[in-house]
This record gives structure tokens, sequence and C-alpha cells, in this order.
């Protein structure tokens, strides 16, 4: 009788006599045979109580059955949760695709186990060979991959030891999200040497493969399944395992950043907005520093270094915060700014919004955005700031669309080709980066600890590591146990699980791979000791002081961790290597003046660990120098002064990087800077999926309002807006307090536009009527089916009916309603958008902006109209930006689904071949303001990559 039966035996009860069929399946042990003849019965009725409740119970029992191995871990538990693993997977391969997985209790049985830890262990031998059997399966698949084999094999592994599609659709529609999480399920504990590098490798390639999926020519794949595998790897993708190799995460880390950028998009965040200098600027660079908060965290006393000693006659400083915590740190922090903000819980485009409120020149992260999609990593993934920046806080390239610049350290860069792994701008500062405000965390030591705590000797040589779980690889491990084998009367003494990192940790499965490799080398498994936090950074110098020895990690290199062995004086073994996250440690050392610990290979790591072992007077005197250090007021590692003056020198400087080009564009002659602006436009529209999904209502929110937003008027902006809908472009101005009239003589849009714009009261007119250019007062309009109606038929859909509406020209309007000026004139009239703009008469006023669609679906709308139109405008005094769009075959299905294909600046529509559609913003020509502003929505999509300072 297998062990799940022998689970269920004691569940079931004997009077349960609906369930006796399957039962006595059980009984003779035939699990598998039990749930497929549920699942035969429930395909013939969905409502058997009997195959509904057998199931049930065995899904139940699976869970218990996890629930026992999570809680009291150990040899039965973990023998009956392999067995009822076993069975499940015999049960997939039996039942083939008949098996019902989402939605059943068998699914829920199937997640449990997913989830139990179990797949952390090692494999034993039946597991390894259904593995092996079902991997070459999965291998020798040709298109399409078989469910029931893929599901069975994910029960038995991780991600990176399976082949990897070369398109999801190759997946079963059914199963295929569940393998998008497990694609994205890294393992918590490496086992073997090799892993972390393996891992890292196939995270790359996943990411490739989700890019394929929903980024394609720059442009986001617009389809309900692309926006949701972009949500499933925003909100799923961890890239911590990618930190602990060698390799150059830029390509990957790009990636990211598109899939981000996508996921914002597709939810219908505000991604794009332009900044252009402020037209009366301050004498302070008004900058925004954010954190997750100002607490006991590494993070936290990082950030405070920078902005310290800022020079508030050079920066007015604004600290953003997701949560508040009155720590002695964050008090300490609000003394050294102008302004202290925690951002509304309302969600990323709030938060957004909050911070772009406060018009800043610089956005700095002091947090790191590269772990996962965190708040800050949203929020970098949108233009915030007219210069946004990371620190090193993110240990590696953060790929985000709209950081700028990599804020680091001469001394914490590879000498050569260091840009080559940032997708920004990396800004070297003189020096070390690898300053912190501890100084100001006064928590007094809770515990009394030395070597009697740990049960170890005087004469005993203590090699001590605080380097965190997830940085003791199993080539570090194994590292270790070979100096401890070359020091035979030593210990390792580790305190890996830093609640900083994560609510919980694999500790078993660690502690276990650490012992075997001992093991391996004729190491004692009690020369290994486990130290669980503790409370206070005090209490960690006292640990600290009971070592004789250090170890770093690598090849992800210690920070904070490293600065506890300086300051207690104990001698360090670091490796350095040739990425920035493999070179804090050796920095660390240099500052200390200690270089001679500081290695570059595994050999000569070991080596040193080993001689520092058998020379105590070589420690002793590494001790006077660490100790010398340590005596300087203040040491160079809590130098905050020092350090604050060079971020602001680096901040001053990135500054007028970012001033200079509209300096120089605002110098240009006219001629130049329409030519700068068109080859930008060419540029990055070739490679920026944000401006590819940049529709009407993305030009208002990014280009019209923030250039009235910072051309600045003492009085209140008006708007016109023909063709309102409902709403949903006048709204961002209404929200900014303009005023608006809108016309819409479609009832059903104008019921939907009264509720939208409501809310603004009085500072709204609606009215239902049409415009035109002539002298009629009544006029046909055509209701169309798709809700796309005019003054004709649709191309888009049949009339439904034709209605009698009111009619005017704007320019009798504006006589008869009092409207002194227009501000903003927008005009949307399916197919007679220039009849409209006709009837203005700008001789009389003239708009600052007035934006048109045209669309040559239309027959009123050929090119020689639109191009007609242009020219008169520019005998008015106008300029004019065309935003072509292309709509890869989706309006002739229906979908009104497009991408951004082409922006001419000053230029008539070319014949491209094809249908011609898209908005023209037509601007006063002299107005190098709007210039300006075009200028900055362009720029901020430009790739700061491989520019250094």
């Amino acid at each position: 009788m297998s062990i799940l039966l022998q689970t269920l035996s004691t569940v079931f009860s004997a009077t349960q006599r609906a369930k006796r069929r399957a039962f006595k399946q059980l009984q003779a042990g035939q699990f598998v045979s039990a749930v497929i003849t549920c699942d035969k019965i429930l395909r013939t009725d969905p409502k058997d109580t009997l195959a509904l409740r057998v199931l049930a119970d065995v899904a139940d029992a699976v869970t218990a059955a996890v629930d026992r191995f999570k809680r009291e871990p150990g040899v039965n538990s973990e023998r009956v949760l392999r067995k009822i693993r076993l069975d499940y997977v015999g049960l997939l391969q039996a039942s083939g695709s008949s098996l019902p997985m989402v939605g059943s209790p068998m699914a829920q049985a199937y997640a449990a186990l997913m989830a139990s830890g179990l797949r952390d262990l090692e494999r034993d031998g039946q597991e390894a060979a259904a593995f092996g059997k079902l991997r070459d399966q999965l291998v020798a698949a040709d298109c399409v991959v078989d469910a029931p084999i893929l599901l069975a094999a994910m029960l038995l592994c991780f991600s990176f030891e399976l082949p990897l599609p070369k398109s999801l659709g190759v997946i079963a529609e059914n199963v295929r999200e569940g393998y998008c999480h497990f694609l994205l399920d890294s393992p918590l504990v490496l086992r073997h040497p090799g892993e972390a590098e393996r891992c890292g490798v196939f995270l790359a390639e996943v990411m490739a493969l989700f890019h394929q999926e929903i980024i394609v020519e720059h442009a986001i794949v617009r389809t309900t399944e692309a926006h949701r595998l972009a949500d499933i790897v925003t909100n799923r993708a961890k890239f911590l395992q990618a930190y602990f190799t060698a390799q150059n995460l830029r390509p990957m880390m790009h990636q990211r950043g598109d899939l981000i950028a996508a996921a914002l998009i597709s939810a219908g965040a505000t991604v794009l907005k332009a900044y252009p200098p402020r037209q009366a600027p301050d004498k302070k660079i008004r900058l925004g520093v954010i954190t997750t908060l100002f607490g006991a965290h590494t993070d936290a006393h990082f950030t405070a270094s920078h902005i310290d000693h800022l020079d508030r006659t050079q920066f007015h400083v604004i600290l953003y915060v997701i949560k508040a915590t009155g720590h002695a740190l964050e008090r300490h922090c609000i003394s050294r700014a102008d302004q202290f903000v925690v951002l509304p819980a309302g969600g990323v485009q709030e938060q957004a919004e909050r911070i772009r409120a406060d018009d800043l020149d610089i956005l700095m992260f002091g947090v790191n955005q590269t772990v996962t999609s965190n708040i800050p990593a949203l929020l970098g993934g949108m233009r915030l700031a007219r210069t946004q920046i990371a620190t090193v806080s993110s240990p590696v390239t953060t790929g985000l669309r709209h950081i700028d610049t990599m804020l680091s350290a001469v001394d914490n860069e590879a000498p050569n080709g260091a840009e080559q792994h940032y997708t920004e701008q990396l800004w070297l500062m003189p020096g070390s980066v690898n300053v912190y405000a501890y100084q100001y965390d006064t928590e007094p030591a809770t515990v009394k600890f030395d070597r009697s705590n740990l049960n170890i000797s005087d004469d005993t040589t203590v090699f001590f590591s605080g380097a965190n779980f997830f940085k003791i690889i199993p080539e570090l491990s194994l590292t270790w146990a070979r100096i401890l084998a070359g020091v035979p009367h030593s210990v390792l003494v580790l305190m890996p699980f830093n609640p900083n990192w994560a609510d919980s940790y694999r500790a078993s499965p660690f502690i276990h791979r650490i012992k075997a490799q001992f093991a391996a080398l004729g190491v004692s498994a009690d020369r290994l000791r486990m130290i669980d936090p503790v409370p206070a950074r005090a209490d960690v110098f006292r640990v600290v002081a009971t070592a004789d020895i250090y170890l770093d990690a690598y090849p992800f290199a210690g920070a904070c961790s490293m600065l506890d062995p300086i300051i207690m004086g104990v001698p360090a073994v670091v490796r350095s290597g040739t990425v920035g996250r493999s070179l804090h440690g050796a920095t660390l050392m240099r500052m200390a003046g200690v270089d001679e610990v500081i290695c570059t290979s595994e050999a000569a790591y070991i080596s040193t660990a080993i001689d520092l072992a058998a020379n105590p007077a070589r420690r002793a005197r590494i001790r006077v120098a660490l100790n010398a250090v340590n005596d300087r007021q203040p040491p160079p590692y809590f130098d905050t002064r020092t350090f604050s003056s060079k971020v602001g020198n680096a901040l001053t400087a990135i500054h007028a990087q970012y001033l200079a080009p509209y300096r120089a564009l605002r110098a240009d002659n006219s001629q130049e800077q329409r030519r700068k602006l068109q080859a930008l436009a060419d540029a990055v529209l070739k490679q920026s999926l944000e401006l590819s999904a940049l529709i009407d209502i993305g030009m208002v929110q990014s280009i019209v309002k923030p250039y009235f937003e910072h051309k600045k008027s003492a009085r209140q902006h008006h708007m016109i807006d023909v063709g309102a809908c409902q709403g949903v472009m006048a709204e961002p101005l209404l929200a900014n307090g303009w005023t608006a009239d809108l016309f819409e003589p479609d009832p059903r849009a104008r019921s939907a536009l009264e509720r939208t714009i409501g809310k603004y009261g009085s500072r709204c007119r609606i009215f239902g009527m049409a415009v035109s250019d002539g002298a009629e007062t009544e006029v046909a309009f055509h209701q169309a089916q798709t809700g796309l109606s005019g003054l004709g038929e649709s191309p888009f859909g049949a009339t439904e009916a034709v209605l009698t509406v009111p009619c005017t020209r704007l320019d009798n309007f504006y006589v008869k309603h009092n409207v002194k000026y227009v501000d903003f004139l927008k005009i949307d009239a399916e197919g007679f958008d220039f009849d409209v703009l006709a009837s203005h008469g700008f001789n009389l006023m003239q708009p600052p902006i007035v934006m048109v669609e045209y669309g040559t679906h239309f027959e009123t709308e050929s090119l020689p109209v639109i191009n007609q139109a242009i020219a008169r405008m520019a005998a008015a005094g106008y300029g004019s930006v065309l935003f072509n769009y292309f709509d890869d075959g989706n309006f002739s299905q229906g979908k009104f689904i497009y991408r951004l294909t082409h922006i001419l600046i000053d230029q008539p529509l070319p014949d491209l071949g094809r249908v011609a559609f898209g908005n023209i913003l037509f601007y006063r020509s002299d107005d190098v303001d709007f210039l300006l502003t075009l200028y900055a929505l362009l720029d901020i999509c430009r790739p700061r990559a491989d520019t250094v300072n």
C-alpha cells in the first residue's frame, strides 16, 4: 500500500459510502486508477459527488503532507512527501491530457507540491530515473510539448534543468501560465558548483524568450496574452541569482526594462512625460531622493551618506519614502532635507504623479531596483524628473528605461570597459562609493556573545563570514571547506540568515550541502557553526569580535558586511573581480590600507586564509593597521561630509550635462533646430517601444500638458475639444485646473462624457452639436456601430442611425459664447477634421497648440487634402509635427490597435503606399518652447549606455 494510500485511509471514514468504489481501487494500491476513474466520472457528470469528494480528499491529503513537511522537516515527513510526489508524476504520465488541471482539486494538490520546497533537495535514485526519462521526452519533442509530461517533469526539477522552448506557443494554453511561473521560479538553494552560472545563463535565455513574445520590432505586441505575460514577468521575475556570476548582465537587464515598460503601458500608466528646463529656474537644483524607508537597513544608511552634507545653497532636497518609520535615522535625514514626503498608497501611477508635482531636476533612487519589480523599480520605469539616477544600492545595472545615470566611483568599477555592463550612463566619482552613515546608528548591543556561546576554545582558529545565504554559492562554500581542510584546528562560523534579504530561508538543504562538501574533504561537520540574526548592529560587532579571520564572499562581494571586520580590527580575506559587484570588499580593504589580503584567484584566496591562520604576527600587524584607520575622525567609510561633497559635485555636473543640449538648441537657427529634432526623432523611433505606443491621449499627457505646465501663465488655460467622445483627452488638462468647451453630437458618447467630466463643474461646458466650416445650423450625423461616428459614413462600421444635430462654426461659437482665447484646440471629427479646422478663424485667435486627427481611410482626407491643410497652417504661422501610425491589419478586424511609425517635423506627409492616419500637432512657428518640449520627449527615449563622464 502506498504512503499516500495510508494517509488517505486515516482521512476516509468507512461510513462514507459514496466513495466506496474509488476507495476499493485505492485499497488495491491503484491510486492512479482511482483518480483517473474520478476524472472519467466528472467528464460524464461534472457534479458527481463521489468523484468530487474523492479528488478533494486526495488534494487535502497532499496539502496536509506538504504542511507537515514544512512544519516538521525530517526523514519521515520527507519520505512521505517524496512518495506522494512520485505517485503524482505517475498519475500525470498515465492520465495523459485527460487529467484536468486548472481549477480542479488536483490542481490544488499540484500547486502544493510545487511550493513544498522538495525541489530544493537532491533527487533520490528513483526520482532521478523518472526525471531523466521525462527530460529525454521533452528534448525529443519537436514542435508541440506534451502538457502532462511537462507538468510531471516540473514537479521534479527547476526550470534551468529542462530545455527551453523556442516559443511559448508550443506550450498548451491551459498550462502556459503555470509554465511561465515555473520558468521564473529560481531555486532558493543551489546544490552543485556551476549551478549559479547555469541559473544566470538560463535566466537570460528566459528573459529573451519573454521579450520575443511581448516585444516585436521595438513595439509591444498589443494582445491580451502579451499583456498578461508582461504582467507575469514584472510581478514574478527575480534577478538575485544573476548577481552571483561574473556575467555581463546588461543584455538581460535591458530586456527586463523593456518588459517592465510593456507591463506599465499595458496597465495604462503614463510612462512618458516631457521635462524641458524650467523657464524661471531657482538658484537651487531640485533634487528628489527616494528610498523604501529610513531605518535599520543598509540601503538607508548608504542613501543617508549621499545627502548628509549636501550644500543646501545648491540643492533643494525632497525625500520620498514608501513607508515612514519614525526611526532616529529618518529624523536625522529629515533634518538634512527641505521636504519629507510619504508617497500615497494608491499605486504607482498615483505615486508617480505625486513626485511629478514637485517638478524635479534630478530624482535619485537610493534603493535596490534590480532584484524584483518593487515600487522603486516600477517608478524607475516611468519619467518622473528631468534626470533619473540609480546609486550602487542597485548592485547591477537596472535596465530601466528611465534611469539615465548609474552613480558609482572609480575604485568600484573595472578600469576598462565598465560602462559596457550598464544600460545607464556610468558616472564615476573619484575614490570609493563605500561610505555609510552608520555613525548615526546608536542602538546599543542587546546580547552578550563570546566563544563560549559556540563552544569554541581560545586556541581554535575561528573563520567567520556574515555573507548572506544567497551569496554562499556552492563554489564559495567549497572554497571555505578547502580552507578548513588546510587548517585542521579551526571552525567556520556563519551568520547567513539576514532578515534584510528575505523573510525566511531554506536553511536545512543549505546546511546539508555545506556539510556534504566538508565531508568530501574530510572536514568534520561539527566544525561548522550557524548563528541566527542578532537584533542590533552592535550585536554583530560582538559576534565578529570572536573571529580570527573574516572570509568575504565572491563573486558578489560584501559591502556593509565587510565594514564589520574592519571596524572590529579583524583581518579579512577578500577576492577582487572584474565587475562592480565583485569589487566592494577589495575597495574597502584599500580604503583601510590593507591591500595584502586582496586576492585575484581562488588559489590565492585559500592560501592567504591558510597563511593568516598560521601566522598570528601577520594577523596582529593587520589588526594594528585596521585599528589605526578606525581611530581617524572620521574613518574614511564614515566620512559623509567628503562623500556628500563628491555626490553634490557629480549631481551638479550631471544637471549641467542635461541643460547643455537645450541651451545649444535655443541658440540654433530655426532650420538647425528642426534638423536636430528630426534626426533625434528618426533615431529614437527605431528603438523606443514607448514612443511606438504613444497615441493621442499620450500626446496630451506627455507633450501638451508639460508644455503648458512649464510655459507658465497668469491666467487659466482654456481648451476647445471637438469630438470630445468620453472626455479622456480633456481630463488630464481639466485635472490641472483648465476650463473647456467640449463638442460631442453623439448622445451615447455624450452621456459618458457628462459622467467623466461632471466633477469639474462650471469649468466645463458640453455642447451636443457638430462643427463644420459651412453656414448650416443643422447637419446629418451618422451614428456608427463602432462608436466612430461622424458627418458621413464610417469606413470602420455600418451606420446604425442618422440623427439631425445642431451645427456651428468655431469662429461663430467663440463670439456667441464669449470665448476670448483658446490655448489648446483639439479636433477629432472622423473625416471632417480639416473642415472643423477651417472654421476656427486663425486671423483672430492663434492657439499655441492645435491637435488634429487625420486618416486617408476617409475620402475627405486624401493625401493632398492633408498636405494642403499643413500648408495653410504654415501660411497662418504654424509649424507641424506629424505623428503617423500603422495598424498592422487590426482595423480590418475591428481592433483599433496601432503603433507609431513616423514623426515628421515641418514636413508634408509622404505617400507611404498604404493607408496613413495619425495626429498633427500644430505649433506657433516661432515658439522655441514647444520645440524644447518636443526635444525633451524624444531625448528621454534615447539610450544612455556606453557614455561615461
